[in-house]
């Protein structure tokens, strides 16, 4: 069975047909909001806008006007704290990525508190990101199959931060060569930085479980990544699971010995990295 995800990679290089409007996900939010409260299309637009063009709004046919945003947003009991998180969703959605790479989990529930209640698929990523932070995979696995479905209906940018964490997912459900295809076929795309270094890290970690001789070449490229990224913690993480590789390997090159070298590792706690040789995916 082909990996949905990377069959929808393969359909965004060859075809421009993904629509990029700042405000895709506002719409389907007051939609959503607004049938849930029961109000009528000419009730919340009255005073404020015609109801063709609050329909435009919900439809995403248009980029709307900030002001009358904010004034249908308050009329749907959001605070102006809520809305400003789901006009900055995106925003909030790139911090919770950033988060994730250091480590930062505080950073991303309170971006999942800000935003409770809310129904939309940006959201629900953020979540998703929220729950393989915390090593929840049960919820995880649910939201990505949730998220499956609309993955074609998402602007290129969530669709990116979609198929890094899902690629972390599958690192995490020991489906190891899917994680490394998703991450692969993600070359042609501009990635930040944060989903460019995510990237590189499990398919590192990907590689090292499955014993592949790229595993070496592969941290070398982590090596670069986690540098421009500042994060040195990171970097001791990687060099620790490519160490493992070695090991389990046998490999005695002048990479293997600077990588232990760079850890600090002796003989004296050789024996302990080698116990650990079967935790390479946990």
């Amino acid at each position: 069975m082909k990996n949905v995800v990377t069959n929808e990679i393969k359909n965004r290089l060859y075809y421009e047909n993904i629509k990029k409007a700042r405000y895709e996900i506002v719409g389907v939010e007051i939609k959503s909001r607004r049938v849930r409260l029961g109000i009528t299309l000419d009730a919340l637009s009255q005073s404020i806008c015609s109801v063709s063009y609050l329909c435009k709004i919900e439809r995403n046919r248009i980029e709307p006007n900030v002001a009358f945003l904010r004034e249908i947003c308050e009329r749907l009991d959001l605070t102006e704290d809520k809305a400003d998180i789901l006009l900055n969703l995106k925003e909030v959605l790139n911090n919770c990525v950033n988060a994730f790479l250091r480590r930062d989990i505080e950073t991303i529930k309170k971006a999942v508190d800000a935003g409770e209640g809310f129904d939309n698929y940006r959201y629900a990523l953020i979540n998703f990101i929220y729950c393989l932070a915390t090593k929840d995979f049960y919820t995880s696995n649910r939201i990505y199959n949730d998220l499956l479905p609309i993955i074609g209906s998402m602007i290129e940018s969530d669709f990116l931060v979609f198929s890094v964490f899902s690629a972390i997912m599958h690192y995490h459900n020991f489906h190891f060569k899917e994680a490394i295809e998703i991450i692969n076929g993600l070359e042609n795309f501009k990635l930040t930085d944060s989903l460019k270094a995510l990237g590189d890290l499990y398919c590192l970690y990907s590689a090292a479980a499955m014993s592949s001789a790229d595993t070496g070449y592969l941290f070398e490229r982590v090596k670069i990544s986690l540098a421009e990224n500042g994060l040195p913690n990171i970097l001791d993480e990687a060099r620790y699971i490519t160490l493992l590789y070695y090991l389990r390997a046998k490999c005695n090159t002048p990479i293997a010995r600077e990588t232990k070298a760079a850890l600090g590792i002796n003989s004296l706690n050789i024996y302990i990295l080698k116990s650990g040789l079967s935790l390479l995916a946990k």
